[in-house]
């Protein structure tokens, strides 16, 4: 049986008022695919960068070199770097840098996920937390992750292998109502660090955009979850 995405919320929050929020998420229009990308702020202009590889995984979920680099061939061409003042220069020089999450759905009520960077996503049955991808503890957080980037010097590690190894699928056939929840990191490290309570999950089913953001505001508040853009999609399938 074929399966498509029903996006039934999504929801981002910046950092910091009046910082501009880096991440970003994409749906296709055959409800097939969908990205969330976390632009790294230390960047050069890492929000671009992070809709560019969606926009990318939408398109073609085949993610390898050649992908890669059509990705950074669509980021350059949007600067001429000699018209940019030097500090400008430089910066875009060292590179931008984003995670990217993504899930295609395929045939038999199967996901493939593809994962690089700590975007994370969960899978529930209901309420209960079935998986997460591509961390399964709250500790995972803690290793810096390997994101990808405009610079080719920074994407050496990007081989066909290491590809391989950041690609998960995920068989929905046991779940009698399958959710999906795509979130970045502080979000979903905060998850992971909650996934045996039932509760947790059904919370997150029952926000708003309101709910979402007087959550997050708490939650900073209190030091339980580490200040930073917050996303999250809850996804169904049909």
């Amino acid at each position: 049986m074929q399966v498509s995405f029903e996006l039934l919320e999504g929801f981002t929050i910046e950092k910091e008022p009046g910082i501009p929020n880096e991440d970003r998420f994409l749906v296709s229009g055959s409800l097939r695919a969908i990205a969330v990308c976390d632009g790294a702020s230390q960047s050069y202009d890492s929000a671009t960068w992070a809709e560019l590889l969606c926009r990318a995984f939408i398109e073609d979920q085949c993610v390898d070199r050649a992908w890669l680099a059509r990705a950074v061939a669509d980021y350059n061409a949007r600067y001429s770097v000699t018209d940019l003042p030097w500090m400008k220069q430089a910066a875009f020089e060292r590179g931008s840098f984003s995670t990217l999450l993504g899930i295609e759905a395929l045939s038999d009520s199967t996901l493939r996920g593809t994962a690089f960077g700590d975007s994370l996503v969960v899978v529930s049955d209901g309420d209960r937390f079935v998986e997460s991808f591509p961390y399964q503890e709250p500790e995972d957080f803690d290793t810096d992750p390997r994101l990808i980037s405009t610079a080719p010097v920074f994407n050496a590690h990007f081989t066909d292998e290491f590809v391989r190894t950041h690609v998960h699928y995920f068989d929905l056939s046991r779940c009698e109502a399958p959710l999906i929840f795509l979130m970045t990191d502080a979000l979903g490290r905060w998850v992971l660090e909650r996934k045996d309570d039932p509760a947790t999950l059904q919370m997150l089913q029952s926000l708003d955009q309101s709910s979402f953001a007087r959550l997050i505001h708490e939650e900073r508040s209190s030091r339980r979850m580490r200040r930073d853009d917050s996303t999250l999609l809850l996804v169904g399938i049909r």
